[in-house]
């Protein structure tokens, strides 16, 4: 290369340089945006419990409303090779828990983990099955209300392998409400001394059959509500006559069949 052009190459090498430099100098550095942080933070950090309270239904508690009012709530569970969406709800101001009823069938998917989310933020979260969790041998809801109802085994009989015992339902409301009763059959001794394969109700259609669980579920459960006129009240409690007995017999005299398994 000539000198002449040695030289040509360098001047122009140094105007680039000055421009860029002249460039540089005229950057302003504007401080980040207060708004735009806050609207990309967790509204809370606060963890939640998430449980399955049964095969559909999960609850997630201890979420902090004061903070998070108003945003959407999402849950995804997952049994570490795929994973399932529960239906996102809104978070409303004072109620600390909510149900997702029909989200996502927890049996099927065996979950492993979960993940909360709160306006697209994920938040910590503990898990609890509903598996690990004794259930109760009697549990009593009045269905759609926050009414508090209660039962226990009030009376026992048995005739050779025939129990029958009567499970008195009870509430405080003032006006009459109707109930669910939800009886763990896998508990011993009671309800029974064994795993009833059958259960009839002999007390004139106090109960009637609602549900029961899978007979090789484990625990297995079945759920009566009541009749249609066998409310109760603070002043009217209803006996359920149930009779458990290790093999079926079919349909008894006078009375239905609540369970029967193989």
């Amino acid at each position: 290369m000539t000198g002449r052009r040695i030289r040509v190459v360098s001047a122009i090498l140094l105007a680039i340089a000055a421009i860029s430099t002249a460039s540089a100098s005229q950057l302003v550095m504007e401080p980040a945006s207060a708004t735009l942080v806050s609207s990309h933070e967790r509204c809370s950090n606060t963890a939640v419990n998430v449980t399955a309270t049964d095969s559909q239904s999960l609850t997630i508690s201890g979420i902090d409303t004061a903070a998070c009012a108003g945003l959407p709530l999402e849950l995804w569970v997952s049994d570490g090779t795929k994973t399932a969406t529960a239906a996102v709800a809104s978070i409303v101001s004072g109620k600390e828990s909510v149900t997702l009823s029909n989200s996502v069938d927890v049996a099927k998917v065996q979950a492993k983990m979960v993940m909360v989310k709160v306006g697209n933020w994920p938040i910590p979260s503990t898990w609890t099955n509903s598996s690990e969790v004794p259930v109760p041998l009697l549990t009593c809801v009045v269905p759609g209300s926050d009414v508090s109802c209660s039962a226990a085994i009030t009376a026992k009989n048995s005739w050779g392998s025939e129990f029958v015992y009567d499970v008195t339902i009870t509430t405080n409301s003032a006006t009459p409400v109707p109930w669910m009763v939800t009886i763990n059959l896998s508990m011993t001794p009671d309800p029974f001394p064994f795993v009833a394969n059958e259960v009839n109700e002999y007390s004139g259609g106090a109960g009637i059959f609602y549900s029961q669980s899978a007979c090789n579920a484990p625990p297995r459960t079945m759920t009566v509500r009541n009749g249609d006129w066998r409310t109760i009240s603070k002043s009217q409690s209803q006996v359920l006559k149930i009779d458990g007995r290790q093999a079926a017999s079919g349909k008894p005299a006078g009375g239905q069949v609540l369970l029967s398994c193989p």
